[in-house]
């Protein structure tokens, strides 16, 4: 034990002089009388397993509390000695982590736990001390490096857990360091046989390019020297998971039809300013130097130093093109930071920890303020997520509703904004100024009547992207509309909308109800309420009552129920949408035995045999939505409907396209009538909406058209009423829209 404990003292010593071997020694001392012999599934001792999460902590440079506690966090698992006794011998902190970890609790892969249940401890246990997270993620690391030896649907089914949950929490907590080796476990543990292929190739691909990749660093080194740069240098290649990632957003198979899989990092000393902040011009000098030198690729600057990620992370990134010597078309980037940025890149809220130990450095005051203010953001975002969950039973649509926020915030890809101050706001990505108004406060939500990205009008309905700056114009006497719930994004703010008009009389809840099923129901070409509501007996036996029907619209109008919902009840798809056209036989597979008769098997815009091509960005495989777009050479492309490169590229371009013999009997064709301002822009704004509903549009024309508006007809597809609820909000949401609704 005693070379365990010099390994562990010697990792320790790297990094920090306050951490005392007598405590570390007395711990494992302890940990060791308490585990004994005891082993765990993976045939290793449990000391063993302790051992090596605290080293693994020990590349984080976390401190003595969060080491000790690594060393005794299997104790309440193997031993009566609980929270008191470890309070007594190694202080209430070490104590409170190791209470934490057991409360965090072994999860769903070994007890078959919900999924909801393990995220509501997390939340839980993380908002009392963040260093609790540090230990779990390298508790779970050192898990996956020695399940070879477990049942393979036990390995993918931890893997599948790590991938969806810890790997997030790593990368929104900044961890960076753990992150990508989590990545790389959890991939080889669900595709074998595609990590094996790409280690192969790099492999190969090392050995054909190590001295190019030398020859680089060593070109890098030599610029930097002769522009008087001190610096270090290091080139390395992408973790393999995001290499995989790569290759499937671009439908490759060989690293070679890739070119972003290696970059060179440079990372320059901290150069601290009077008032203790760091120094970052030169950083922003190194980079033109390099653009000064060699061609940059447009589009692919980052700057991470001006606008921070949200879960800190710092950095200048550009790619250039002739930096490499014997490749001088291949594209290399390059990314700039300093020490601190990359030590606060490497370690995530680690850093906060590592900063408190160095004590008596002047320079470094501001930098534990910096970190100390992050640290506090993270708490802040977790605090959050942990009092979703503090009223939650277990059971009901509220604990749906905590699962379904906690993955919008966890899981979905995010995005970060600003406000015209520099603040940064992290949502997640498809967020509307709506969302960003209640990000900022709740009163600037209820008040929110414009919405301003980077200086121009947007509608409120707008997708925010990546580093816009966002302002919202707001007015005291405003109040939420309900139609917002239509497109709000979080359910922070869709809850704060509802929680708004729940605040209402009964009387108020009863009117606003009624109005808005009334403006559905014309919508949808249907007659308004009557005085008895009678249309609302429909839904079956329990809207009997005149008083159940006063109390459904009144649902509606308070926002706890959905006026789509409501009318879905009522009538049928046929109902609301007509017949289908007819009834096509359905096939179950397509076999084309030439790439050339692709044509003969799917209908454009009505017409079989076109020349057409499968788009190799989604490749749609038979009964999948499609669209066509029309390129400008001799064939049109066939994407999935849902692809985001063909939903990106010109509308102009777009048309219907369908499988031939393919069903077709809930395909129906619904024409709308939709009145706009007098500004032929606005069909831009309404053809956009659509498309984003997933529908085809057939055509579109001018009805009616005089100094005040102008009265469109189009002429759309959709296979279900969901998706015609979803176009009739998103097009009436939009600014310069009077109505829309299906023509009669």
């Amino acid at each position: 034990m005693k070379r365990e404990l010099s390994s562990l003292i010697n990792r320790v010593s790297e990094y920090s002089d306050h951490i005392s071997e007598k405590r570390l020694e007395k711990a494992l001392n302890f940990a060791a009388e308490v585990y004994g012999d005891s082993k765990r599934m993976s045939g290793e001792t449990v000391l063993q397993h302790v051992l090596e999460t605290a080293k693994i902590l020990t590349t984080l440079k976390v401190d003595e509390e969060t080491l000790i506690a690594a060393l005794l966090h299997e104790v309440p698992e193997y031993s009566e000695k609980h929270y008191n006794n470890i309070e007594a011998e190694f202080g209430k902190n070490v104590a409170i982590l190791v209470s934490a970890y057991e409360r965090m609790g072994v999860i769903n892969a070994s007890h078959g736990e919900s999924e909801i249940e393990t995220l509501r401890k997390m939340a839980l246990v993380m908002a009392k001390d963040l260093r609790v997270v540090l230990l779990k993620l390298s508790d779970r690391l050192h898990n996956l490096q020695t399940l070879e030896k477990l049942d393979k649907d036990f390995r993918k089914q931890m893997a599948r857990e790590t991938l969806d949950i810890y790997v997030p929490l790593s990368s929104r907590l900044g961890v960076y360091r753990l992150r990508s080796v989590l990545e790389d476990l959890c991939f080889k543990y669900l595709n074998e046989n595609e990590y094996k292929d790409i280690q192969a190739q790099l492999k190969i691909l090392g050995k054909k390019k190590k001295n190019a990749i030398e020859d680089i660093t060593r070109a890098v080194e030599d610029f930097l020297k002769e522009k008087g740069v001190e610096a270090s240098v290091a080139g390395r290649y992408k973790n393999t998971y995001s290499i995989y990632k790569k290759l499937k957003k671009k439908g490759k198979t060989s690293i070679d039809d890739i070119n972003d899989i290696f970059a060179i990092r440079i990372i320059i000393p901290t150069v601290y300013e009077d008032d203790g902040g760091e120094n970052v011009g030169n950083l922003y000098e190194i980079i033109g130097h390099f653009h000064n030198k060699w061609k940059p690729l447009p589009g692919r600057f980052k700057d991470y130093v001006g606008f921070p990620k949200p879960n800190g992370y710092k950095s200048l990134h550009t790619t250039v093109i002739g930096l490499a010597p014997h490749s001088h078309n291949e594209p290399v980037e390059i990314q700039i930071r300093t020490e601190k940025m990359h030590e606060e890149a490497e370690y995530g809220i680690a850093a906060h920890w590592l900063y408190k130990e160095s004590k008596g450095k002047s320079t470094q005051v501001k930098d534990e303020q910096d970190l100390a203010g992050k640290q506090r953001a993270q708490m802040d975002w977790i605090q959050s997520l942990a009092r979703l969950s503090m009223h939650l039973d277990g059971e009901g649509d509220e604990d749906e509703n905590f699962m379904k926020e906690l993955k919008v915030d966890l899981f979905q890809d995010r995005i970060f904004v600003f406000t015209p101050s520099g603040e940064v706001k992290d949502l997640p990505q498809g967020s509307t100024p709506i969302d960003f108004a209640y990000a900022v406060h709740t009163d600037v939500g209820n008040k929110c009547i414009m919405g301003k990205v980077n200086g121009n009008v947007v509608p409120l309905n707008y997708e925010l992207q990546n580093g816009e700056v966002v302002e919202v114009v707001t007015r005291s006497n405003a109040s939420p509309k309900l139609e917002w719930l239509s497109f709000a994004k979080t359910n922070g703010a869709r809850n704060k909308i509802k929680g708004f008009f729940r605040s209402f009389d009964q009387d108020y809840n009863f009117k606003e109800g009624k109005d808005i099923l009334n403006k559905k129901l014309e919508q949808i070409g249907k007659p308004k309420l009557d005085l008895k509501l009678t249309v609302l007996k429909n839904i079956g036996e329990e809207m009997s009552s005149l008083k159940k029907r006063e109390e459904i619209i009144k649902q509606i109008g308070s926002g706890s129920v959905l006026a789509s919902s409501v009318i879905k009840r009522i009538y049928t798809p046929e109902e609301i949408l007509g017949s289908a056209p007819g009834k096509g036989t359905q096939k179950t597979d397509i076999k084309i035995s030439d790439e050339s008769d692709i044509g003969k098997h799917i209908f454009v815009g009505g017409e079989k045999g076109m020349p057409v091509k499968i788009a190799k960005c989604c490749k749609p495989t038979f009964g999948q939505p499609i669209a066509a777009f029309i390129t400008r050479g001799s064939t049109i492309s066939i994407h999935k409907k849902d692809c985001p490169i063909y939903n990106s590229s010109s509308f102009e371009r777009h048309t219907t396209a369908t499988w031939a013999g393919q069903k077709d009997e809930d395909i129906r064709i619904i024409k709308l009538i939709v009145e706009t301002l007098p500004d032929i822009q606005i069909m831009k704004e309404v053809t956009k909406q659509i498309n984003k509903s997933l529908a085809s549009i057939l055509n579109f024309h001018i009805k009616k058209r005089d100094g005040e508006k102008i009265v469109w007809e189009i002429q759309v597809e959709v296979t279900n009423f969901m998706q015609f609820s979803d176009i009739l909000n998103n097009v009436s949401s939009s600014q310069g829209i009077y109505s829309v609704r299906k023509a009669l």
